[in-house]
C-alpha cells in the first residue's frame, strides 16, 4: 500500500448496467460523482459492474525490485519483534514508500501450501514431523511475513539490512530475491492514524491479545490476523487521497485485521475476545486508535450503514455527497440488497 496505494486508485474506466438496464461507461471525466461513489463509497448498490479498465504498470519501470517471503513457527517473542519493526515504519512519517511490510498470524491447520506451494519440498526435507501418515501436512501455528522493496528512481538504493531483520530465525526458502514487480504484488479490520504506537505499547498489547486466542492447541478457534503499514508523507495510500475516489481514512498509518473464526460451541468466548479488542484498542485512551475507523470490506458491528456511517466515512458532508450520487444512480432503490448501503437522500 505504501508503494502503489489501493487497487481502486488505478481504475480508469467502469462499465456498468444502470437501474434502467442501460450499459454505461463511467470515467472520472464523464461522470465524476458516480465514479467517486463506486470507488470506495457505497458497497454494491450503484449499478451492476460488468467490466473495468485499469492503469498498466510495467516491470521494466521498476527493475531491481526485491522481495522476501518468510515463515516462522509462532512464538510471541518473535511476533513482538516483528511488530516492533512494523511500528517503527508506522510511527515514522518520513519512511520511504519503496518499502512494504505485511505480517500475518495463522492458527494451526491452516492450509499454508495453498498460499505457498513451493514450501512443500523444504518442509519434507527439514520438518517431516509435521506430515501425517497420509502425507498431508498438519501445520502448527505460524507467522508469515511479506517484505518488498521497489525502486522509483534510478538513484534509489535498497537497504538490505532492512530485509535482514526479517530473515532472522525464519524458515525462508530463497532469501531476498530480485523479481519483477508483477510477481511481488500477487474480518474485523481496524485503522489508525496514530504515530505513537511505539510509545503507547501497542505491539506488546496486540501480541498478548493474539497469544490469548492462538496459544491453546485444538481450542476450536481459528485466528486470522494481518497487520500492514499504510501511512507516512510518501505513502501512495495517503497521497492518492484526492484522485477522484471516495476511499475513507487516507490519513491512516496502519491497518490491522483481527478475526477469530470458531465452532458454534465456542462462539461466546470468541465474541468476548473481539469485544475486549474493541474496548481496549479503540477509543480516546486506547492502544491502537483514538477514533473508530472501519472499512466497508472489513465491516463489523451494526450493519445498518445509516446508523454507523461515522465509522466508515470522515464526515457527514462526504456521506451526504454519496447519498446524492446514489439517488441519481438508483432513484427507486433497486440495488438495495440489505441495510449495509448508503441510504437514498430524501
Amino acid at each position: 500500500m505504501l508503494s502503489f496505494g489501493l487497487f481502486g486508485d488505478h481504475v480508469l474506466l467502469l462499465e456498468i448496467v444502470d437501474h434502467e438496464g442501460n450499459f454505461k461507461e463511467i470515467t472520472k471525466a464523464t461522470d465524476p460523482e458516480l465514479f467517486y461513489a463506486i470507488l470506495g463509497g457505497s458497497p454494491g448498490n450503484l449499478g451492476v459492474l460488468t467490466h473495468f479498465t485499469i492503469e498498466v504498470h510495467r516491470d521494466s519501470d521498476y527493475q531491481g525490485s526485491r522481495g522476501l517471503k518468510a515463515l516462522y513457527w509462532y512464538d510471541p517473542t518473535t511476533l513482538k519483534r516483528l511488530l516492533d519493526s512494523l511500528v517503527d515504519m508506522s510511527d515514522d512519517e518520513n519512511f520511504p514508500r519503496n518499502y512494504d511490510l505485511c505480517i500475518s498470524v495463522l492458527s494451526s491447520s491452516f492450509k499454508l501450501l495453498d498460499l505457498w506451494p513451493e514450501l512443500d519440498g523444504k518442509m519434507r526435507e527439514e520438518h517431516l514431523e509435521i506430515y501425517g501418515k497420509d502425507g498431508i501436512p498438519l501445520w502448527p501455528r505460524t507467522i508469515v511475513v511479506y517484505a518488498q522493496w521497489v525502486p522509483f528512481d534510478k538513484n534509489d538504493v535498497c537497504d538490505m539490512a532492512w530485509f535482514d531483520r526479517f530473515r532472522k530465525d525464519s524458515i525462508s526458502i530463497n532469501g531476498v530475491q530480485q523479481k519483477p514487480m508483477s510477481e511481488l504484488t500477487g474480518g474485523r479490520t481496524y485503522l489508525t492514524k496514530s504515530s505513537t504506537l511505539g510509545k503507547d505499547g501497542w505491539a506488546s498489547w496486540v501480541t498478548q491479545s493474539i497469544d490469548a486466542i492462538i496459544k491453546p492447541e485444538a481450542n476450536r478457534y481459528w485466528l486470522s490476523a494481518q497487520l500492514q503499514c499504510v501511512g507516512g508523507k510518501h505513502s501512495k495510500f495517503v497521497t492518492n487521497a484526492d484522485n477522484g475516489t471516495s476511499y475513507s481514512w487516507r490519513d491512516s498509518t496502519l491497518v490491522c485485521t483481527l478475526d477469530c473464526f470458531h465452532e458454534f460451541a465456542a462462539k461466546v468466548r470468541a465474541e468476548g475476545w473481539e469485544k475486549v479488542n474493541d474496548l481496549a484498542g479503540i477509543g480516546p485512551n486506547c492502544k491502537f486508535s483514538k477514533q473508530d475507523r472501519r472499512v466497508l470490506w472489513g465491516s463489523y458491528g451494526s450493519f445498518d450503514l445509516g446508523e454507523s456511517w461515522s465509522s466508515y466515512y470522515e464526515d457527514w458532508a462526504k456521506y451526504e455527497r454519496l447519498q446524492k450520487a446514489r439517488k441519481a444512480a438508483d432513484p427507486d432503490g433497486i440495488y438495495t440488497p440489505n441495510p449495509f448501503c448508503v441510504k437514498l437522500s430524501t
